[in-house]
């Protein structure tokens, strides 16, 4: 009984605590494959390569601790995750708390995020505060060539942080069109038999009289 008691105390102990860690959930109408990134010592990050028909993209959750100072580490580790995935040739969907105020024009880190950002041919949507002090902490990126329709963002209810939902325009399932051929089996094609007909046909049996004998089988 003293060791459940100790237990649930530890439970509600570690309730008080922020653990971070980083999570994607995604539809059962999505196929996924992870991505290989490699560990980035300012902040957590997990990549996905998103997929179904009409769609495909690699998106990337990103989680950067608040209670840490933005550094030069942090913008340092940032452009070499946007440098490595800039070779993608699919659609790129970076979402997550980044804590650092774009919003704040007046703000060094900010600005020096959104020029980061620029450089990589990226947009940055969120443009509502996402943070109960009337912040925006929480990013969604996409290359500037993504149609992405932003909903309005809702003030924090459970969290302290704003539930952003995004509208990336993408075809419909079913949407597809696709054209319909026949072709030769070629596979189950019979080479020996196709030789014989040939030397047995007119092709070859009654070849015009100024026809090369060296082409005659």
């Amino acid at each position: 009984m003293e060791k459940a008691r100790q237990r649930s105390e530890s439970d509600k102990l570690s309730l008080t605590v922020n653990h971070g860690g980083v999570a994607l959930f995604y539809d059962r109408s999505l196929h996924t494959r992870p991505c290989q990134l490699q560990s980035f010592a300012s902040f957590e990050a997990i990549a996905t390569y998103v997929y179904r028909s009409g769609f495909n993209a690699v998106v990337i959750v990103i989680y950067r601790p608040g209670s840490q100072t933005v550094t030069q580490s942090f913008f340092d580790d940032l452009s070499s995750l946007l440098e490595s995935t800039s070779i993608y040739s699919t659609s790129l969907i970076i979402l997550g708390d980044l804590n650092v105020h774009v919003d704040d024009s007046s703000d060094v880190h900010g600005r020096k995020l959104l020029d980061i950002l620029s450089l990589y041919n990226l947009t940055q949507h969120v443009n509502a505060p996402t943070h109960r002090l009337g912040h925006t902490l929480d990013l969604v990126i996409t290359r500037t060539d993504l149609s992405v329709s932003l909903l309005p963002v809702d003030p924090p209810l459970l969290s302290d942080h704003s539930f952003i939902v995004v509208d990336v325009h993408c075809q419909p399932l079913g949407g597809q069109s696709c054209d319909l051929r026949t072709v030769r089996n070629w596979r189950s094609l019979d080479v020996d038999a196709l030789a014989t007909d040939l030397c047995c046909s007119e092709l070859v049996q009654k070849l015009p009289d100024d026809v090369d004998a060296a082409f005659a089988f």
